[in-house]
């Protein structure tokens, strides 16, 4: 029972750990970390695209963010890469990279949900190596119209 509330504990403050970094300008460093800030278009759904979670992240222009007309289940947004040790990747985005449907759905609580752990294949974002994103709750953090989230990749 102690090490179950041990592990939520240092979870909880993993997760607070992340999103004061992203808060803080948006960059995560750890130990032999390669941080980087790439655009992408984010598919929202479990692993089979339903539910919630994210399934798909594909590398986009970001001046393809302006036009969210065709985007049904999907956001814009910047990912904050960040490789070995313990990690995380942090996704901003905004209201308006975004449908409406799409963030009264996702969006407009105080966490997103990740239902399954998704994997963004090497070579997809600058990445050198797959990375595993951690199924969770994690909190959203709200400045004006910027949306913060940080996701927990493996250590």
């Amino acid at each position: 029972m102690k090490n179950i509330k041990l592990n939520s504990i240092i979870r909880f403050i993993s997760i607070t750990l992340s999103i004061i970094s992203l808060s803080i300008g948006f960059i995560n460093t750890v130990e032999s970390s390669e941080a980087k800030n790439v655009s992408v278009k984010i598919k929202i759904g479990n692993s089979s695209c339903s539910g919630s979670g994210i399934c798909q992240v594909t590398k986009v222009p970001k001046d393809q963010f302006s036009d969210v007309s065709g985007l049904t289940q999907e956001i814009y947004g910047i990912l904050g890469t960040t490789y070995g040790g313990n990690g995380q990747i942090g996704i901003q985005t905004r209201r308006e990279w975004m449908s409406e449907q799409t963030y009264t759905q996702y969006f407009s609580g105080v966490n997103f949900v990740m239902e399954n752990d998704y994997t963004i294949p090497a070579n997809t974002i600058g990445n050198k190596k797959a990375i595993t994103l951690i199924a969770g709750t994690y909190p959203i953090q709200r400045d004006g119209e910027q949306i913060l989230i940080g996701l927990l990749i493996p250590g």
